[in-house]
């Protein structure tokens, strides 16, 4: 009897360590998950901002595309000989 109750307390022991290791790979767990999150809040904030500035920033995009080919074409030497035969 006295043998039984002891392996039944060296099981409970066991199970008792298992349990608090098993908890703290769930707090560790939960930590990572929120530091997770609040990072993806962040990065969501972020992307929503950009998306914002997404049109301006094609506008901005365009009119210096359109300013090059200006000068681009102001430039070349088959324009330049056309405005010395005016």
């Amino acid at each position: 009897m006295e043998k039984e109750k002891r392996e039944l307390e060296e099981k409970i022991k066991i199970i008792n360590v298992q349990i608090e290791n098993s908890t703290a790979r769930i707090d560790k767990v939960d930590k990572r998950k929120k530091k997770l999150f609040e990072k993806g809040k962040l990065l969501k904030f972020d992307w929503s901002s950009v998306r914002i500035r997404v049109p301006r920033l094609r506008a901005e995009q365009e009119l210096a595309q359109r300013i090059r080919d200006n000068i681009s074409r102001t430039i070349h030497p088959k324009h330049i000989f056309q405005r010395l035969d005016m």
